[in-house]
């Protein structure tokens, strides 16, 4: 948790130590979700858009889609 002043931003993280949820000051929330060697599979931001990223056989981003709700 990190506290400034009156704003606080708490951290949750996976069985893996991965980071899985970070809470805002605002109350809007960011879930990520990762695939099986800790890459970043999807980022949702519960404000109003959601990141999803594929990777190619070596591990590089090769396309990232974003989509507003």
């Amino acid at each position: 948790m990190l506290i400034s002043g009156a704003d606080k931003t708490s951290y949750i993280y996976d069985e893996f130590n991965r980071l899985s949820e970070k809470i805002l000051p605002n109350a809007n929330k960011e879930v990520m979700s990762c695939l099986s060697g800790g890459y970043l599979r999807s980022l949702e931001m519960h404000d109003s858009k959601a990141m999803s990223y594929e990777y190619d056989k070596r591990g590089n981003i090769a396309k990232q889609l974003c989509t507003f709700e």
